[in-house]
């Protein structure tokens, strides 16, 4: 599923002060994701932002499930595939990457949950006017977590060609496969690889601003170089300073929908088919922007006495929050 918007911004979003180098400031947007990405950097040529920024345009289009490409393979094509369907290096590795997060994650974060996140998104976002948002019964819930127990993900890659394909288990109850949903780590993978660029070119003071819920901070010109960003509304008047690492925000407060007192949203835990965490969201730092996008994810659904040995073992650090309040925080403090 696509990541709902989040509340984080830089505190500091108006141009970079100048300096004496020869390097030039220069501010860069595309569009993609289904949000505006955002590149501000000290560079040598400002076509160097646009070669940055492409990794997210370029996984947009492979990781998309829910429309055809032209000329591109795309996780679409493998949804319906009969089959094993030959597809890009691009994509197997990002599929690769997939399934190392949901090992990492103990199957948490899980890449086939396209059919039970949609089955939520569509009763809480009726397309039809005049029908109210209502809650999938527990049957149909039962069913997708059946075809993502029972579905397998294949990858291979001999010879330089490289193939994936939904297969049925052996003996499997169901008739329908689950359809792959990278939506919860698209927009990391796509930041994690344009911070590699940027660094392959030397930058040093940038930022890459993914939508809010994904960011990417080398350090600020000036000062300490540290970086100053606040909650626009999650958790008002909190702040943080970063510099030379990632962050990832995981919500439900602008795609959530209230029912009988209780917010639901398409952010789904893979093994029970729930989808209205006991918190608002979480926000986490660390090195890895892909890595982080995935844990995030997870951690929306990881128990309270499990989290902090996440956190330790992945070497991240977080803040969880629920009605403007921090409930847990090894980020901020």
């Amino acid at each position: 599923m696509r990541k709902p918007r989040t509340f984080l911004k830089i505190a500091l979003l108006s141009p970079l002060l100048l300096s004496c180098s020869s390097k030039g400031y220069y501010q860069k947007v595309v569009f993609a994701m289904d949000t505006q990405i955002l590149c501000q950097a000290q560079a040598e040529k400002e076509e160097e932002l646009e070669e940055v920024l492409s990794p997210f345009e370029q996984i947009d289009k492979i990781a998309d499930a829910n429309s055809p490409h032209y000329q591109t393979v795309s996780v679409y094509d493998i949804n319906r595939a009969p089959g094993e369907i030959e597809i890009s290096k691009e994509l197997f590795d990002l599929l690769s990457f997939a399934l190392e997060m949901e090992k990492e994650t103990e199957g948490y974060f899980n890449p086939l949950c396209f059919g039970l996140s949609t089955l939520w998104k569509n009763h809480l976002h009726p397309l039809q006017e005049g029908e109210s948002p209502s809650l999938p019964s527990q049957e149909d819930i039962a069913e997708e977590l059946s075809k993502i127990k029972n579905t397998d993900l294949l990858l291979s890659g001999e010879g330089g060609v490289y193939r994936a394909e939904l297969a049925l288990k052996e003996g499997a109850p169901v008739k329908e496969k689950a359809q792959i949903d990278l939506g919860g780590i698209a927009k990391g993978y796509a930041a994690e690889l344009s911070k590699k660029k940027a660094e392959e070119k030397g930058w040093e003071h940038y930022y890459i601003n993914g939508g809010n819920s994904t960011m990417v901070f080398g350090s600020k010109e000036g000062g300490d170089g540290t970086y100053s960003l606040s909650w626009k509304q999650d958790l008002p008047g909190k702040r943080l300073f970063i510099k030379n690492a990632c962050l990832s925000t995981s919500s439900v407060s602008v795609q959530g929908v209230e029912i009988d007192g209780k917010v639901y949203s398409h952010i789904v835990n893979p093994f029970t088919g729930e989808a209205s965490p006991s918190f608002t969201g979480v926000t986490l730092k660390g090195e890895d922007a892909g890595k982080l996008d995935a844990y995030t994810t997870a951690l929306m659904w990881v128990e309270p006495e499990k989290r902090e040995g996440f956190e330790k073992k992945w070497g991240v650090s977080g803040v969880y929050y629920k009605d403007g309040e921090v409930i847990e925080d090894r980020l901020l403090s």
